[in-house]
């Protein structure tokens, strides 16, 4: 699933380039039109593509005059975070527009565990976390017990 998600991202940017801005020859964006063998791994936010792999439940949107929007979701309260690359800086958008500055995989586990702890006792269903973020709770050292 996980290498699925990464591919489907990588294949929307690759679709973007290729076929939505026509108006720029394949050469111009460093295509070929005799060899369009592209690396996707050089395409992805290598942050993102670390969540992926370790098992954050990503969804990649292109929004155009944004570029790309990641969704994440399991917040609890917050339902899900938007995470957005401004000025090469990844920044997460939660419920009421509370930014914060994405610099490693970790960052996203501990606002996930942030949101977690606001939310708990506010809702049965979110005393505790999902099976999937707990685990990536106790891979960072977060207690949740």
């Amino acid at each position: 699933m996980k290498v699925f998600l990464l591919k489907v991202c990588q294949l929307i940017f690759f679709y973007y380039i290729c076929i939505v801005d026509s108006s720029q020859p394949l050469k111009k964006i460093g295509l070929s039109r005799q060899n369009s063998k592209v690396n996707f791994n050089k395409m992805i936010n290598k942050v993102i593509e670390e969540s992926i792999k370790i098992g954050i439940p990503i969804k990649c949107e292109y929004v155009p005059n944004r570029g790309f929007v990641y969704e994440v979701d399991g917040f609890y309260k917050s339902e899900t975070v938007s995470i957005e690359e401004e000025n090469n800086v990844l920044i997460a958008t939660a419920r009421y527009n509370e930014k914060t500055e994405i610099n490693t995989t970790k960052d996203i586990v501990e606002l996930n565990y942030k949101w977690w702890e606001y939310s708990k006792d506010r809702y049965d269903g979110w005393k505790y976390p999902s099976e999937k973020w707990k685990d990536l709770f106790d891979m960072y050292g977060l207690n949740c017990t």
